[in-house]
């Protein structure tokens, strides 16, 4: 056959299956042919196996290679399907490809062995062709195109992101900033550990993706940071710690964070200054980013708070966090792959816990982190002092400022002339588009709830308060659907405005300010500092282009930035927090070099006496055992709050009921929930604690009743009251908790004796004593158990009870204590007590020392006839004037009340002295008109004040009167040195009327004169509001602030307004010298008394008054009414029934002086020196004049119009003789400020007085 093979011809038909073969050959050969078709059909098998086994090759390598990428639970999500969707395309391609080209090559891979293996039988095709495959699925495999599929659909992923997320207006650089960060992505996504198809590198994909869509979501917010955002990054990954600074509105407090996370940090934890900005924060990043981030504040969190990678936290809770976890916190760096991040928003603020977070975080950078722990502080300006906190700790600090615009422009205006923040509120509510909005910055709550009352009084505009005590549910739902706001700080951060237009703000904030060496907390009105004018000046330009315009004085002296809190903040609480974490190794005087600011070593020594006063602290260092406990115990929120739980645990049985108290006084920062109880709850005869505890039995025994309309507006407290309860019942059930402990706070007793124990354990300093009881002033208490002699500030002495008490106003308790000691600047010399609990001083048992001062006489009858009768249980001893009691506080009170009442005696004078009345005709002839009720203010001002018992004057004759009193020496000898000096003056008043014989009509002026009545109107119109009043203090002149005062004496207090006031101010309309006159030159002292004068050419210069006969006149209430002003300062001078106040002495538009004289003696003074000083005015007549004396015959002749006319031709008549001091001194200042006297001195007969 191999000679005739050339003569072998073979034919393959190919239409048939399998194909047929067709030999044309000799006979011979055919045999030969069967073996050769044999062979053929073998080749064409094996060359068909090795096609199925390299698909089956390549379908179980995408078999196993989509079980890895399917096996990832996280690629289930939109985004893995989208990559998974676009890594199915290509490999799908892929091996499509590579199926095709390995038939085309096998086959014809198979044609080549026709010849030599089929027919020739030269060659083993079967192992050629396995072979041949073997070398094909080496080079086209499809696991080598796996990685480059992975990259290719990442990329692919990134062009359908850029898509979705594309941007509302397109930006280049916002662009180019993107592909910055997509880019470095992708070369991430090149790199291990991201290169593989194992399942572990499958699982590191969704992270990937998400990185990609948070990236792209960034930018499309469209916010100028995104445009820093690779600087920011890159920084922070150079830089252990990095200070941020950029513009208010930036979106630093959200765009940062998730940057971050698009950036591939682990863990980020952010800093919130306010409950209400954890949650809206974190919101407003799950909706514009995706769900990456959760909240947590004390007692409530999100749900999906363990699963995401940003958190933002109270830097009340991270303070905690890093004071108990610095262990935890390692262990969790160590696990991120890029570390993770604490992120410390608005540091500005330097909130007490936001310094104590920078403290600990600078302790935690003393530890080998091995880099796996970023710090970003993050604020529109930074305090320099902070940056030297991380330098001195750690060289790795960069301080970044990012020069960033808001999206709108904002421009400052400033208000018009003798616009009012109202009237300005109305013109821009005109101007104001539909949902456009105006938000006011006042300085306290006060001024909000006042500001918007005015607001509808004056202008019937409608306005709404956004203060810390709200719902955030309520402001949120204010801020979506209303239009004019008044704030406080609350609405610096913590609020989203969708169309804020205009903000004004007043530049004050009110701050709680510490004083170690008074040991009192002022709530003082201060300057807002600029990084706070700055941050309410950023709430504008986020939604739509604003304006701002300042109340304040751009000349005012402010801070750069705010006195760090805690500098001026009471801390023994921090003290006793930073003992316990430690173990008792550390203290505030170990701790303070770990704080930007250095705290005044004052406050570091009172912090430690708190601990021993409380019995925390033995030798004072260690804790006690009482120390010891109440460190196992929850934290309460104070340490005279857990102290008293402590009490009520181990000592008072009353367990349950202290800690329901101890739950919701923990989330009350103001009483303001008081009022809002139902009656139903409410226990005046016990106070404010027993009625919030039957809310709190309610609550806990029926949670259903939460959802009672009448406890709406305090819902939001009690629901976190609710949520504190439950934690601290967890901890009481909790096995490792005390076994005595679990079962005394189930233990409830409902009785207000042993919850008042347990209360005094933790509060025996707060005890206040009416002072009533203690010959003192009517509706004022005093601190009774620490010596007034410890502090120099008044304030926290003497208090007033909190008006939203449940106490009744008409019941006055002997004794109370408080929970709060509120002084303010708001309240001029006492302080405010709040949350209240009425006790007999029979329960006081904490030991003190009370002095009481005493004269030589009363010394004498103490120890002649008192001290036989004091309690066994006192001890006493004396000094040159003082006694001194010690022992038991109820038994000292009681003591000391039995002492002053037995001190006192029962005196009675005759008066005037009949040698007085035998020399003095003047006062023989004026005493029979003298009546007992001209002297009832004079009665009424020693009851109230001094407690003076059984006081009366009475007419024993016509011209003798009996003056009866039961008091102290001191205050007898005042009475009589009182009375003599109105003696005094009615032995030289010519025209002595009592107030009953007034018969002289008020008149109305004519048309011609409507200036001078607008000026009469100006201090008489009752009907003045509030707002102009202000306004005149605030912007107004000398004048105007005298006529302010004056208004008050004349509105307020029924005051008559008479003297060169009336005839200076009201009828001349006169003012004070040009400004370029000296005002601190102005005023003089007399050298015997003291008083203040001005120079006699100030006009007007004084306001006269007389005080109202029918009333008690309260001049501490007349000060606190002045003090609301602000702006307005005044000294009080006393002369026998008379004050003399001197105001603004040092203010720039000049002093002046009132003179306030008690009816007996005013009426005494009634002699009429000029006729052009006979007129006064009155509330009753607010249009009108009115004359003291009738001088409408002769020898004056003159009636209301012609006195008038006098006054505003420089004229005046002289009525009487000159023959005294007095008188002269009265005429030459008269005639010294422009006036001429008409004729010869008068003599005025008192018979033609009326």
């Amino acid at each position: 056959m191999d000679n005739d093979i050339d003569s072998i011809k073979i034919e393959i038909i190919q239409q048939k299956e399998p194909p047929m073969w067709l030999l044309h050959a000799n006979s011979v050969q055919h045999e030969e042919m069967s073996d050769i078709v044999h062979r053929m059909h073998d080749l064409v098998h094996c060359t068909l196996r090795q096609i199925q086994t390299f698909i089956h090759k390549i379908k179980d390598s995408v078999r196993m290679f989509g079980k890895n990428v399917g096996s990832c639970a996280h690629l289930r999500t939109k985004n893995g399907k989208t990559f998974v969707k676009h890594l199915k395309m290509f490999l799908d391609e892929k091996e499509k490809e590579l199926k095709e080209k390995f038939e085309k090559d096998i086959t014809d891979k198979c044609r080549s062995l026709v010849v030599k293996g089929s027919i020739l039988n030269e060659a083993i095709y079967g192992r050629e062709l396995e072979y041949y495959a073997q070398v094909c699925l080496q080079w086209k495999s499809i696991e080598r195109h796996f990685e480059d599929f992975k990259r290719k659909a990442f990329h692919a992923f990134i062009k359908d992101s850029k898509q979705t997320w594309k941007f509302e207006k397109y930006d280049t650089e916002t662009d180019q900033i993107l592909n910055q960060h997509l880019e470095r992505l992708e070369k991430v996504f090149s790199s291990d550990p991201y290169v593989g198809i194992e399942e572990e590198q499958i699982a590191l994909i969704p992270a990937m993706l998400l990185r990609v869509e948070i990236f792209c979501r960034c930018a499309q917010q469209g916010l100028e940071l995104f445009k820093s955002s690779s600087t920011i990054l890159s920084k922070i990954n150079k830089h252990t710690v990095i200070s941020i600074s950029t513009a208010t509105g930036s979106g630093k407090s959200t765009l940062l964070p998730a940057l971050l996370a698009a950036d591939g940090y682990g863990k980020i934890i952010v800093t919130q200054p306010r409950r209400l900005a954890c949650n809206s924060m974190s919101d407003r990043v799950n909706k514009t980013i995706g769900k990456i981030s959760g909240w947590a504040v004390a007692g409530a969190r999100s749900k999906n708070d363990h699963n995401t990678h940003i958190m933002y936290l109270t830097d009340g809770l991270l303070k905690e966090y890093l004071q108990y976890n610095e262990g935890k916190i390692i262990s969790e760096a160590a696990n991120c792959v890029r570390g993770m991040v604490f992120f410390i928003d608005e540091v500005h603020e330097r909130a007490v816990n936001i310094d104590l977070c920078l403290a600990f975080l600078a302790k935690l950078l003393q530890l080998d982190l091995k880099g796996k722990v970023k710090i970003i502080l993050s604020s529109a300006t930074m305090d320099n002092s902070v940056q030297e906190l991380f330098q001195k700790f750690n060289n790795d600090y960069f301080a970044l400022q990012i020069e960033s615009t808001l999206r709108f422009p904002v421009h400052t205006s400033r208000i018009k002339i003798n616009e009012t923040m109202f009237d300005l509120i109305e013109r821009l509510k005109k101007d104001c588009k539909k949902h456009e909005q105006i938000l006011c910055f006042v300085k306290s709550n006060t001024d909000v709830t006042q500001s918007i009352d005015l607001l509808k009084q004056l202008k019937k505009i409608d306005a709404f308060p956004l203060i810390e005590f709200q719902s955030p549910i309520i402001q949120q739902k204010l801020v979506a659907e209303e239009q004019i706001f008044f704030s406080t700080t609350v609405a610096q951060t913590s609020l989203t405005f969708p169309s804020l237009k205009y903000v004004i703000d007043t530049g004050i904030i009110n701050i709680p300010i510490y004083d170690p060496h008074t040991d009192t907390t002022v709530l003082t009105k201060i300057p807002a500092s600029h990084s706070t004018i700055t941050q309410r000046k950023g709430r504008l330009g986020r939604t739509q282009p604003g304006e701002y315009f300042p109340l304040y004085n751009s000349h005012v002296k402010r801070l750069d930035f705010p006195t760090p809190q805690i500098c001026q903040t009471e801390l023994s609480n921090i003290d006793f927090g930073l003992r316990k974490s430690s173990e008792e190794k550390d203290s505030l005087e170990t701790f303070k070099q770990l704080l930007p600011n250095q705290l005044d070593q004052a406050i570091i020594i009172r912090a430690h006496n708190r601990l021993k006063k409380l019995g925390i602290l033995v030798d004072g260092k260690q804790f006690t055992q009482k120390g010891k406990d109440i460190a196992q115990l929850p934290d309460f929120g104070t340490l005279e709050l857990s102290t008293s739980v402590h009490a009520a645990l181990n000592k008072y049985n009353c367990g349950r009921d202290v800690i329901l108290l101890a739950a919701i006084l923990s989330v009350l920062n103001t009483s303001t929930i008081l009022p809002k109880l139902s009656n139903k709850y409410k226990r005046p005869e016990e106070g404010d604690y027993m009625s919030l505890l039957a809310l709190m039995h309610d609550l806990s025994s029926q949670p259903t009743s939460i959802n009672n309309p009448e406890l709406a507006d305090i819902q939001h407290y009690l629901r976190r009251a609710l949520l504190r309860l439950k934690i601290f019942e967890t901890y009481f059930s909790n096995t490792s908790t005390k076994s005595e402990w679990q079962k005394s706070a189930k233990i409830s007793s409902d009785n207000w004796y042993n919850i008042a124990q347990a209360f005094l354990d933790g509060y025996w300093e707060n005890v206040y004593i009416s002072l009533d009881r203690l010959q003192g002033r009517n509706k004022r208490y005093g601190r009774y158990s620490v010596t007034p002699e410890e502090f120099d500030d008044c304030r926290k002495q003497t208090a007033v009870l909190d008006r939203a008490t449940v106490i009744s106003q008409k019941l006055h308790p002997e004794c109370v204590f408080a929970r709060d000691i509120i002084c303010s600047t708001a309240i001029r010399t006492t302080s405010r007590l709040s949350f209240l609990g009425i006790i007999p001083a029979a329960w006081l048992t904490h030991e003190i020392e009370r002095k009481v001062k005493v004269t030589a006489t009363e010394m004498t009858k103490f120890k002649e006839e008192i001290f036989h009768s004091i309690d066994h249980h006192i001890t006493y001893s004396t000094t040159g004037h003082e006694i001194i009691f010690k022992g038991p506080t109820g038994k000292v009170f009681d003591t000391e009340q039995h002492v002053r009442e037995q001190l006192c005696n029962e005196y009675k004078w005759f008066l005037p002295d009949k040698e007085s009345l035998k020399n003095n005709s003047m006062l023989r002839k004026n005493m029979p008109k003298v009546k007992r009720n001209i002297f009832m203010p004079f009665l009424w001002r020693w009851q109230n004040e001094k407690q003076v018992e059984k006081m009366n004057i009475e007419k024993e004759s016509p011209t003798l009167l009996k003056i009866v009193a039961t008091c102290r020496e001191k205050d007898a000898e005042s009475i009589v040195e009182e009375l003599n000096s109105f003696f005094n003056w009615l032995s030289q008043c010519e025209s002595f009327q009592n107030e009953q014989t007034d018969n002289v009509q008020p008149q109305q002026l004519n048309s011609s004169n409507s200036g001078i009545e607008q000026r009469i109107k100006r201090v008489t119109d009752a009907n003045r509001t509030w707002a102009d009043l202000k306004q005149a203090v605030s912007q107004g002149t000398r004048e105007s602030r005298m006529d302010v005062i004056a208004w008050t004496l004349v509105c307020k207090f029924h005051c008559k307004l008479h003297g060169a006031f009336v005839r200076d101010r009201i009828i001349n309309n006169r003012v004070s010298p040009s400004s370029d006159a000296n005002p601190e030159s102005w005023v003089n002292y007399e050298r015997k008394s003291g008083i203040p004068v001005l120079h006699s050419k100030i006009t007007p210069s004084t306001i006269d008054c007389h005080l109202p006969i029918q009333d008690y006149f309260d001049i501490e209430l007349l000060l606190d009414e002045i003090h609301k002003y602000e702006d307005i300062e005044v000294k009080v001078f006393r002369q026998h029934c008379q004050y003399v106040l001197l105001f603004d002495e040092k203010a720039l538009t000049g002093p002046f002086i009132v003179n306030l004289t008690e009816p007996h003696v005013a009426l005494a003074q009634g002699s009429i020196d000029f006729d052009i000083d006979n007129l006064y005015v009155e509330r009753e007549h607010p249009q009108k004049l009115r004359q003291r004396v009738d001088l409408s015959g002769p020898p004056c002749s003159s009636d209301l119009e012609e006195i008038v006319k006098k006054i505003r031709m420089y004229h005046f008549k002289v009525l009487r003789p000159i023959d005294d001091d007095r008188v002269r001194e009265s005429l030459k200042k008269l005639k010294s400020q422009g006036y001429s006297q008409d004729g010869p001195p008068l003599t005025l007969s008192p018979s033609k007085s009326s």
